[in-house]
């Protein structure tokens, strides 16, 4: 009678054991898997806040439109060889420009609206959208 009870006892325990180390196992894992989907989104915000900087400073030196159709909405910007860096793939749209004075073009003003859109190449289900408005006086 002992030796039943002794072992019902110790199965008990090894249930209750394994069932902790499998819960350990489980928080390990996803613990990973959230630190590695992080690692991967900062690095393609990382992107595309550079591709941001280098869109603005060709706007403050009047040469975005060279790379964009300005008067229409909604127009793909041609990044050239930084539409893909480093496993990322980015595409770039000019939602609309408005001019503050039609009549001056060179010395009017301007507002810019810019979605920029990356892709991780190596895990396509690893997007970044960033919109920004950026204004030249």
């Amino acid at each position: 009678m002992r030796r039943g009870i002794v072992l019902i006892v110790a199965l008990v325990l090894s249930l209750i054991a394994m069932v902790f180390i499998g819960a350990l196992f489980y928080l390990l894992t996803s613990g990973t898997q959230i630190s590695g989907i992080y690692k991967t989104y900062t690095s393609s915000l990382e992107v595309a806040k550079g591709i941001s900087n280098y869109l603005m400073r060709l706007m403050d030196n009047g040469e975005f439109c060279k790379f964009t159709s300005c008067n229409s909405t909604n127009a793909i910007i041609n990044l050239g060889d930084y539409s893909r860096i480093d496993g990322f793939q980015i595409n770039a749209t000019l939602l609309y420009r408005v001019l503050e004075n039609p009549a001056d073009s060179i010395n009017s003003p301007q507002t810019y609206a810019v979605e920029l859109k990356v892709v991780n190449l190596k895990n396509p289900n690893d997007k970044t959208t960033v919109d920004f408005v950026y204004r030249i006086h």
